[in-house]
């Protein structure tokens, strides 16, 4: 990871990934210095990474509708608080127990990536301005264009299928389903394999088919 200065924008400057498989190794080693590493394809506690990972109880909270999270950050740059919205947890259905945890993960990615909010990068800024809040458009986006330039929502997307879905576990769970990742070439899964190994990848990992869809297309490009 890099620093890139920025013309405009919210930030001073961009962090750069010039391998997106920096995101997956950040978060593999954070998952493995809380313990939280699973020693075989499962479900990642993901809430109980945030409480050891950044030291802070995940809050429920109203945020304000189409919004799903929040990550606050102090003067230091250092996470105070990551909050989920209330509603989305309070309707009790597995799809949307899965969408809390993507979002859980989605704003442990903004923890993980830090640097945001430290220093020169956005200077004498309050409480209510050091914090990113996730609205239900940022999370689960397909396409980099999307973001309209918002670099740290895709990045923050990136962390959720590699804490969700750590890659050593993937690699486990392909190797399991008759799936063998090619050291070399095109890596490519037929849409009839694809569908069938994502339904069964969220049965393993508890999130929602289009989080495996996403994991998957991210290792067999």
């Amino acid at each position: 990871m890099r620093k890139v200065p920025t013309p405009s924008g919210r930030f001073a400057f961009q962090l750069y990934f010039d391998d997106l498989g920096e995101i997956d190794e950040i978060c593999l080693q954070a998952l493995k210095r809380q313990s939280l590493l699973p020693p075989s394809p499962a479900e990642v506690r993901i809430e109980r990474f945030v409480e050891k990972q950044f030291r802070t109880a995940l809050r429920y909270e109203e945020l304000g509708p189409d919004i799903l999270g929040c990550t606050v950050f102090n003067s230091s740059g250092a996470v105070d608080a990551i909050v989920v919205s209330r509603s989305l947890e309070e309707q009790n259905t597995t799809p949307a127990r899965r969408r809390v945890r993507s979002t859980v993960a989605h704003e442990a990615g903004h923890g993980l990536h830090g640097s945001l909010f430290i220093g020169d990068n956005c200077p004498d800024l309050g409480e209510n301005e050091r914090r990113i809040l996730c609205r239900s458009e940022d999370i689960l986006v397909d396409t980099q264009r999307s973001y309209r330039g918002r670099w740290w929502e895709f990045q923050a997307n990136q962390a959720i299928g590699s804490l969700l879905l750590p890659r050593p576990l993937m690699n486990a769970f392909l190797d399991q389903s008759g799936i063998k990742l090619p050291s070399t070439g095109t890596r490519i899964l037929t849409p009839a394999q694809r569908e069938s190994l994502a339904k069964k990848a969220a049965v393993t990992f508890d999130v929602n088919p289009i989080v495996a869809r996403i994991r998957l297309d991210s290792l067999f490009r």
